[in-house]
């Protein structure tokens, strides 16, 4: 009772933190222009990669939530242990556009937290021009 207790109060005050924009910037907006320029480049043509893994600590996937607008779907609690946040690259076959699915420990999530289950690649490149980052 008082981990979870813990938990929930750490969650809230990191989550709280993390939505200001600039602390969320300036915490992760570098790794967020990375992720989408490794999208841009694979959905570009670039097939040098195949595969990315990074690992983070559980207060950085709690900030990348936040940098992608889902954080709310943990109300307001720390990430589970051994949480995953995946991204994978996808080409429709109806249309050729290229889009994104993410998935936060299964559980797939909408551009934003809205409904749906694809991101548009120009949906990613307005999440990065938020953050105002630069290489």
């Amino acid at each position: 009772e008082d981990v979870h207790f813990a938990s929930q109060q750490l969650g809230f005050r990191l989550c709280s933190l993390y939505s200001s924009p600039e602390m969320c910037r300036l915490s992760i907006g570098r790794f967020v222009t990375h992720l989408v320029k490794n999208t841009q480049q694979a959905a570009a043509g670039d097939r040098s990669t195949k595969l990315r893994v990074f690992c983070a600590h559980d207060s950085t996937l709690l900030c990348l939530l936040s940098a992608f607008g889902v954080v709310h779907m943990l109300g307001g609690e720390w990430p589970p242990y051994a949480s995953t946040l995946r991204l994978d690259l996808m080409q429709r076959e109806s249309d050729g556009e290229h889009v994104v699915i993410v998935r936060f420990n299964g559980q797939v999530l909408g551009a934003g937290g809205q409904s749906g289950d694809t991101w548009s690649l120009s949906e990613l490149e307005a999440l990065e021009r938020g953050f105002g980052c630069c290489d």
